[in-house]
């Protein structure tokens, strides 16, 4: 067990005019607990004011963690960076821009506790404007629930409470914070789902916007990959060998028809190379993956151990 219970981490970008009503309302629900705590902000780069705030702020409290960026990395690399520094051996993540109620932190803990290794907030009664953020949330979530197979009503809910042991064998990186239910599913957590309170932003601008679409359907795609093929490489490399081993074997075929008939010899030559080629990136591919597929069957006595020490079994 560490030192600490719980760890908040809540990442800030340009939240100069919400930071100190959070921490005073985050610290009013973790107080009422008998359990020993932290919360872990993590300044993302802002230009308003944010980081003076929260160092004026940890000089008074001493269980506060300050992680300020030189520049804006995004959500992601924020929390990412507040998992690394937290110390609790439950992590709960917020954002810090009230639109999540702190109010919402116990329940999540109450279902942490039950046995749970991930538990995801459900906005289920939004306050978002339709057209342009809850209708793209909900298509989206649909989707990515359909292509996954991991049924969560709400990925981009930032509220959600995990074990440790889970946080320290998930690596985030682009725009997957909001994939990691998705990542937890395919190691073997134990997920669930609670709907929490959701309020309509009162001060500061929204982050969040359409424009950031095209980046959520790209980092799906690498989610897809990960979750189908990380433990079957060779699956996935035979596929993309499929395209060259067919265009080799047409060009092959190219090359007998001309060698045998009254074709220029210049032009066997070529159909012979770019055959070749193809059916040499071909075999390639195949041994590449097989190769992976060696060095992670190799592992997978520790992938046995991280799954049963998330899911309890050790």
């Amino acid at each position: 067990m560490s030192k600490t219970d719980i760890s908040l981490v809540v990442p800030l970008y340009n939240e100069s005019e919400n930071i100190e009503e959070i921490y005073l309302r985050i610290k009013s629900e973790l107080c009422k607990l008998s359990l020993k705590f932290e919360i872990v902000f993590v300044d993302d780069g802002s230009v308003d004011g944010t980081s003076d705030i929260l160092k004026e702020i940890k000089r008074k409290e001493p269980n506060i963690k300050l992680v300020i960026f030189d520049r804006n990395y995004g959500q992601t690399e924020a929390m990412a960076a507040g998992f690394e520094y937290a110390g609790g051996d439950i992590i709960i993540t917020m954002d810090g821009d009230l639109q999540n109620d702190p109010a919402d932190i116990l329940p999540v803990i109450i279902k942490l506790q039950s046995g749970y290794d991930l538990v995801c907030g459900w906005r289920k009664a939004r306050k978002d404007r339709f057209l342009s953020r809850r209708l793209p949330s909900m298509i989206a979530n649909a989707i990515i629930s359909f292509i996954t197979k991991v049924s969560i009503h709400d990925l981009g809910c930032s509220l959600k409470g995990f074990r440790r042991e889970l946080v320290e064998n998930i690596h985030l990186y682009s725009d997957m914070h909001r994939y990691i239910p998705i990542i937890a599913s395919s190691i073997g957590a134990n997920i669930a789902e609670i709907p929490v309170t959701h309020r309509a932003r009162a001060k500061g601008d929204s982050k969040y916007g359409l424009s950031r679409s095209w980046k959520v359907i790209i980092d799906l795609l690498k989610i897809k990959v990960l979750v189908d093929f990380s433990s079957r490489p060779l699956a996935l490399f035979s596929w993309f060998s499929l395209p060259f081993l067919f265009l080799g074997l047409v060009f092959w075929a190219q090359y007998f028809l001309s060698h045998h008939g009254s074709q220029v010899l210049t032009y066997s030559f070529v159909l012979q190379g770019t055959g070749t080629l193809y059916l040499f990136l071909a075999f390639s591919l195949l041994a590449f993956g097989f190769v992976t597929q060696l060095i992670i069957k190799t592992g997978d006595l520790k992938s046995d151990k991280i799954i049963n020490s998330i899911t309890g079994n050790v």
